[in-house]
């Protein structure tokens, strides 16, 4: 599990970890992975996670591996969203080219957004769900 190994608790928990005794810091960090070692188990025991979940089919927006056509349908009718599957796949043989060009999937994003915008194109209410929680913490 990711935390465990690693012990990482975000950088203002770090630096704040950092100012304290030693052995402090290390009971300290125990606690967090004893903690999150609990939320995973009791998470597992309770909740149902498998690959054949829905969700996993939005997974190639990551845009962290090449994705295919049929990835992308399948996306539009999990989401509901009606679309011209002629057109469509026009936009993703002109998308692929320029995305697969790009390093990391956050260059990858980047090209889509220049792209989308220089087309009057909008998906900000498309890509509104935060990345994390931190904002309302």
């Amino acid at each position: 599990m990711e935390g465990n190994n690693d012990r990482f608790f975000g950088s203002v928990t770090q630096r704040i970890l950092n100012l304290w005794d030693v052995n402090i810091k290390k009971q300290t960090e125990n606690y967090f992975v004893e903690f999150y070692t609990e939320l995973h188990t009791y998470l597992h025991s309770h909740f149902t996670v498998s690959q054949n979940m829905s969700i996993n089919s939005i997974l190639p927006l990551c845009l962290n591996r090449e994705i295919n056509f049929n990835e992308i349908n399948n996306i539009t009718t999990l989401l509901k969203i009606k679309v011209d599957a002629d057109i469509l796949y026009d936009e993703f043989c002109n998308a692929k080219e320029k995305i697969n060009a790009q390093d990391t999937s956050s260059q990858k994003w980047v090209t889509v957004f220049q792209e989308c915008k220089a087309c009057g194109i909008s998906l900000c209410f498309v890509m509104n769900i935060p990345g994390s929680n931190a904002h309302t913490e």
